[in-house]
């Protein structure tokens, strides 16, 4: 008679296989060891958006593991190195602790990134990065520097003008050389010498009698 029985599961390793949230990264996370050849084994962590896109890593790793599929190479992820050579300058004493925290905190603002490997990265993605994160926030503060620049030269304008008119307060009835600077329907504006410029209407011109052309 022929035994028998179930076929004994192979247990997974204490701690891996099971995924969970990881704050600091806003991304979850799963372990799970891998088959390296010559007895060797390796754990390795996989990170995703979802518990399920997590859990579909682990499993082709699980599956290229099985076959003799996995091969190892550097899959180093761009929030690993950041961090260890944010620390690293710590420890070397080349940055203060201050410095450090901002850059960590600059590096959690980085988050769409984070998982990505470094050897897949390249000057494109990077920038593509940037340009979708922050060219509407871009777009908004250079139409603010636009309303103020407008603001501050219509300012600017006045404050000349106000200092001109001052500074020929004490001047009225006096005769000076100018240049006609542009011709209105109503009168002529003459600039002098020293930039002041002034209206004089046509009914002040004397018994003179003029016509005014638009198109010339």
């Amino acid at each position: 008679m022929k035994k028998t029985g179930t076929k004994n599961k192979k247990r997974r390793p204490k701690g891996t296989g099971s995924i969970y949230y990881v704050a600091s990264r806003k991304r979850y996370a799963g372990q799970t060891q891998v088959d390296l050849g010559g007895g060797k084994t390796k754990t390795k962590t996989v990170y995703g958006k979802t518990k399920t896109e997590v859990a579909d890593k682990l499993k082709e790793l699980e599956r290229q593991s099985i076959r003799g599929e996995y091969i190892e190479k550097d899959k180093t992820v761009f929030y690993d190195f950041a961090e260890m050579l944010f620390n690293e300058q710590l420890e070397l004493n080349e940055v203060r602790q201050s410095t450090y925290d901002r850059k960590m905190a600059t590096l959690k603002m980085l988050s769409a990134i984070s998982d990505y490997e470094i050897q897949d990265m390249d000057e494109k993605m990077i920038k593509d990065f940037f340009i979708k994160k922050y060219s509407k926030r871009a777009e908004k503060r250079a139409d603010n520097c636009s309303d103020r620049e407008r603001t501050a030269t219509k300012v600017e304008r006045e404050a000349i003008d106000i200092k001109k008119a001052e500074f020929m307060e004490d001047k009225i009835g006096q005769e000076y050389e100018g240049i006609i600077s542009s011709v209105t329907n109503f009168g002529i504006f003459v600039e002098l010498e020293n930039t002041v410029e002034g209206l004089i209407r046509y009914e002040n011109l004397g018994d003179e009698y003029f016509i005014y052309n638009e198109e010339r």
